[in-house]
């Protein structure tokens, strides 16, 4: 018998782990400490031959044919889910799953757009064109103040462009996501782009595991408990881009 059931609310976390490989147990603590739901991965770094498993959880993942990029999503297995088809995409690595709500489904999409090529902007418009909800998040390499980034780039403001001319509305955390390895300032790049959400959506920048992105949590109707666990969890990103300047340089994505 079938026994998935519907989410009211959830916990959905994003994070670009510049390669997932031996971060399995880091993960699980993570997804264990703010009781995660959904799992959105960028730049996973996998091989075809390499395993990305967690317990009770169902795993999706598209991997780079070449090194680098690739990404994943982890699901609950209890949690009414399925695959979808992700459409041709030119330079947005994607990978879609629809979760089912007690408000109606919701296309989950965990995406990545390399820093190394321009986004294009028929790849949005593919992975949001559904008839149901659809939640996009990840690490887009798009900056713009609209969602708390310190500066714009090109990508951020041929993103903003399609937000103002669709109902598409993009989500940044006011902490940081990113700081870089080489001493460039640390920024915004890890945001949740949603379309037609009837759910109270909230983002949080987490100064937790070993990448130089925080992950980052989009709650969905989250009670005052999830608020009260992420809210104390917060760390200032200007303390934290501070333990990282001595980190190991990062590789190409």
């Amino acid at each position: 018998m079938d026994r998935r059931r519907r989410l009211r609310s959830a916990v959905i976390a994003f994070w670009n782990a510049q390669s997932v490989r031996n971060k399995r147990d880091e993960l699980l603590a993570f997804i264990e400490r703010y009781r995660v739901d959904v799992v959105l991965l960028s730049e996973t770094w996998l091989d075809s031959v390499d395993e990305l498993k967690l317990p009770n959880f169902e795993t999706y993942r598209h991997d780079r044919p070449t090194f680098g990029g690739g990404v994943a999503i982890l699901c609950k297995r209890w949690i009414d889910h399925m695959l979808t088809p992700t459409p041709a995409l030119t330079t947005l690595e994607a990978i879609s799953i629809v979760v089912n709500f007690e408000q109606g489904p919701v296309k989950i999409v965990s995406a990545y757009q390399t820093s190394s090529k321009s986004l294009v902007a028929d790849d949005i418009h593919r992975v949001f064109d559904s008839n149901i909800p659809v939640i996009v998040a990840g690490d887009l390499n798009a900056k713009h103040p609209s969602w708390n980034s310190t500066k714009d780039n090109k990508r951020g403001r041929e993103l903003f462009a399609i937000v103002e001319a669709t109902n598409i509305l993009a989500l940044g955390p006011k902490d940081h996501t990113h700081f870089p390895h080489n001493g460039d300032p640390s920024d915004v790049l890890d945001i949740a782009l949603t379309k037609d959400i009837v759910h109270d959506a909230e983002v949080w920048s987490l100064a937790e595991m070993s990448s130089d992105h925080n992950p980052v949590i989009l709650s969905l109707n989250g009670d005052e408990a999830t608020r009260d666990l992420l809210s104390h969890s917060v760390t200032c990103w200007t303390d934290f881009s501070l333990k990282v300047g001595s980190s190991v340089p990062a590789l190409p994505d």
